[in-house]
Formats: structure tokens, sequence, C-alpha cells
């Protein structure tokens, strides 16, 4: 027996907001002139945002947390499927093999975390944070925030619009035995082949250290976090890498940066999905079933099961600068934001990246049980499932010093007179 499938799914998502009665941050509450005080400067043109006077994001100490929100934000996922299995039955035999292909992918104007972290904002509006510690504040974060001194600041510039797409290869193979009319084996494997994902348009970018080039290191001002001087392209964008050899011309016209010329230098001639294709995924499985006697029966199985992921909600290859710009400020006036920040420098790049030899996540599952008929045609089933999982994904910070990390000597000079102090 042959059976085919071909099958397209679309997951479409559009979340709007409603723009015309939304809270104007010049206004207020009683959308009257004046009332919130908060006509701040954008670090990024004010054409770039979706809706300029929407309120910021501010996270004070003490206090609940204001948000305007992420959006409005759009996305969507198609999903097409080519499979088709035979089934052969021969003997004792139960022969199953088949394949899949699969292409799918998501068209992704939604490169924002959800739930904003505490150096990074969803809001293309900015995000504050004021504390009762804040640097030159008062000491209370209400205080600090009525004189606009934050504890740091965040802000997205325009919003990035990309297209991933990934192929997924399958076949399987698998035999039913039945050895005796009391035992049954079922063994056989799958092998998985599965492309990252990549930019149709280009316009995805990652940190490889293999390309950080130490004599092109920009300056960051220590006081202010800033960087100085006017870093060329290579510098400011010093192991970031464009995956892929150029940009294709279907980026004409979509991808503002595409044409600029600017970038041109950040293609390093590494495959268009950047993470490696990974040629190892064999997944065996087997099973046995054995009867005892007429009531009672023995199973046990085990195998190997790789996932795959979908585009990730968290770390954004499309939404890194330059194609969608951010900047994360630490200590500040909010009288000092706007294109020019005062005391001069640029904000340094705020980047989420993925691993060259990024692996799928894997589990080894396993498990045994025993069934038995007892009375009024009933089953008592008691068995043991396990599951490992391998390969799972998480998300580190790789500036983050680490737990043998020795600060210099005239910094802990400086903690131990504030300690003993």
């Amino acid at each position: 027996m042959n059976e085919a499938l071909v099958s397209f799914s679309l997951d479409q998502v559009h979340i709007p907001v409603d723009a015309p009665n939304f809270l104007d941050r010049t206004q207020g509450a009683a959308q009257g002139p004046g009332l919130f005080g908060t006509n701040y400067s954008y670090i990024f043109p004010v054409s770039e945002k979706l809706l300029p006077n929407r309120i910021p994001t501010v996270n004070m100490s003490n206090f609940s947390g204001l948000s305007g929100g992420p959006y409005p934000s759009h996305s969507q996922g198609p999903i097409y499927d080519v499979s088709d299995s035979f089934t052969w039955i021969r003997g004792n035999h139960t022969l199953k093999f088949g394949g899949l292909f699969e292409r799918s992918g998501e068209n992704d104007n939604d490169e924002i975390n959800v739930a904003a972290c505490n150096t990074c904002t969803n809001n293309q509006n900015g995000q504050f944070l004021f504390t009762n510690g804040g640097p030159g504040g008062t000491g209370a974060a209400v205080g600090n925030a009525a004189l606009g001194i934050f504890d740091s600041y965040s802000e997205i510039g325009h919003r990035a619009y990309t297209l991933f797409r990934s192929h997924m290869y399958e076949a399987f193979g698998q035999d039913s035995w039945k050895v005796t009319p009391k035992l049954t084996l079922t063994f056989g494997a799958r092998y998985t082949v599965i492309v990252p994902y990549h930019a149709l348009w280009g316009n995805m970018i990652v940190f490889d250290p293999r390309f950080y080039n130490p004599s092109n290191a920009v300056t960051v001002d220590p006081t202010t976090g800033l960087i100085t001087g006017t870093p060329t392209i290579a510098q400011l964008y010093n192991g970031m890498v464009i995956p892929g050899s150029s940009f294709p011309s279907s980026a004409n016209g979509r991808v503002p940066e595409a044409t600029s010329g600017l970038y041109d230098g950040l293609f390093q001639g590494v495959p268009n999905h950047y993470s490696d294709t990974q040629w190892g995924n064999i997944q065996p499985r087997v099973g046995v079933a054995y009867q005892l006697d007429k009531k009672t029966v023995f199973r046990a199985g085990g195998g190997r099961f790789i996932t795959r992921l979908g585009v990730s909600d968290s770390i954004f290859l499309g939404g890194n600068p330059p194609f969608q710009p951010n900047a994360s400020i630490s200590g500040g006036s909010v009288d000092a934001l706007g294109p020019n920040l005062v005391g001069g420098g640029l904000p340094p790049l705020v980047v989420t990246t993925q691993s060259k030899n990024f692996h799928n996540p894997e589990a080894w599952a396993w498990n045994f049980m025993v069934e038995r008929e007892v009375f009024w045609k009933s089953i008592i089933s008691v068995g043991y499932v396990a599951r490992r999982g391998v390969h799972l994904q998480r998300e580190a910070d790789i500036n983050q010093a680490d737990a043998g990390y020795r600060c210099s000597e005239s910094l802990s000079a400086r903690l131990s007179a504030d300690l003993q102090g």
C-alpha cells in the first residue's frame, strides 16, 4: 500500500493597535497639552516610529511598570509538506518505508522580545529604568524620574521585515516482525537533515568571533558607556557577519541597507544559513511486545528523536543592527537624548546571535510496561517512562564574566573602600 500526501498551512498573526485612541505621550490622560512632560527626543529618526507619540516603557523601583507595548506587529509562517510512505506485508514482517520534504519559514515583522529585559526594549519609543541607586541621582527612584535621571535607556529604530526560509528532508524504514505468536519485535530508523533558516533578502546578521579583529576594537568611554571617535563600519560592526556572498537582487527596494554599499564588507562567504547543517541525525527506534500468558503482556521500547526549531522568539538574526538599529545607554539624563547624544559618542550595538555549530534539540526516550487483564474486563498497567534531553536550546550572555574572573587591583581597592565606608 502506498500513501502520498501534499499539504500547505499558513500561520498568520496580526496584532494591531487602536492608534486614533492611543494615549498620546505629549498630551496626557486628559489629552491636554503637557500633562505628562514626556516630550523627550529620540535617538533614532522620528520618521521611523510606527506611533511617534506612543508612551515609552517606564520601570521604576517600588512602583508598577508602565508600558507602551511592542505593537503593532505582524508575521506569518508558511509550511509546505510533501511526503510518501509505502507499506509492504511479507509473511510475518510488516515493512514500512517513506520520506518527507518540508519547506517552511516565517515572514517576520515581529523581531522583538515581547517580554523585554532590563537592558533591552520591545517598545520602539524607548524604555527607561529608574532605581533608588541611580548614578548622580537623589537616592529615590521617583525623584530620579522627576529629574529625568535614568539608570538605563533602550530604543529601537526602524523595524525589520525578514523572510526566513528553510528545508527539511527525512527518510525512514521500519520492520514489525512477529517472531512468534507471543513475541513481536519492531525496529527501524529515521534520518533527518535540517537546513538552518536563511533570509530570502539577505537581511540577517550574526556575530562570529572568528572574524573579530582586536585591532579594529572601538574605544568606549568608561564614564558614559558610549563609543568615542568616529568608528568605521568595519570597527563598529567588528565580528559581525552577513551570511551569504552578497545581497540578492530581491533585496533591492525592500532592504535599504542592500543598496547603500556600506555593509558589503560584512559578507565573509559563509553559507547563507550561517549555522552548520547537522548530517548525523540518525534516529534508531526499537520496540518489543511479549505475551507472558493469556492475560499479561510486557512491552518495552526506546529511541532517539530530533525536533525542528521554529524561528526564535528571542534571538533575532534579522532584528540586529544595521537591519533593525537599536541602542542601550547606561546612566544619563532624559534631556540629553537625541540623534546627537550630549557628550558625543555612539551607543554600543545590542546584538543577539546563534552558534555556528548549532545542534537541533534531541531526546532519548525509553519505557517499559506490564499490562494485566483483571476482573470486569479491566486492565491494570504498571510502567516506567524516561526521557533525556540533549542539545536543548538555551541563551547566554557571552559578555558575562566567568565565575573565576578576577577584578583588577584598582577596582578591587575601590570596592573594598566602598564596602568599608
